[in-house]
């Protein structure tokens, strides 16, 4: 798939739809590619893993998760506010260094054999 072809924001409803589906796998592993466009409009690709915590809007105010767990001390965190957002977070120096929109996100769940990817064109698990 040709990230650059996919438009560059996920719309709320269709992101909304995909992480509710996706709740059902909170606290597994994973291993997550999030593709963006920096400030330069450039694509750029972070890579992390961990475990995943679902957010739902009666706790939280929005539909989201956080991956975080891991060996670099980054939680990111994957929420819906109009469009799909991120955040990297640095939890060693408690602050985030980096936001945007979220074009592209595949997760590969380790502890079950489920991938998917949610992009503009919706969930597809492969």
């Amino acid at each position: 798939m040709d990230i650059e072809l996919l438009p560059k924001v996920i719309e709320k409803e269709l992101s909304e739809n995909a992480i509710s589906q996706l709740a059902e796998f909170s606290g597994h592993s994973a291993e997550v590619k999030l593709n963006y466009y920096d400030e330069s409009n450039n694509l750029k690709t972070f890579e992390t893993n961990g475990y995943i915590m679902f957010r739902r809007p009666e706790k939280y105010g929005h539909w989201g998760f956080v991956i975080k767990g891991n060996e670099q001390f980054i939680a990111t965190l994957i929420k819906v506010e109009g469009i799909c957002l991120f955040e990297l977070y640095d939890q060693q120096k408690r602050e985030t260094f980096k936001t945007g929109n979220v074009t592209n996100l595949e997760i590969d769940f380790t502890t079950n054999d489920n991938t998917c990817i949610l992009n503009a064109n919706g969930l597809k698990y492969v």
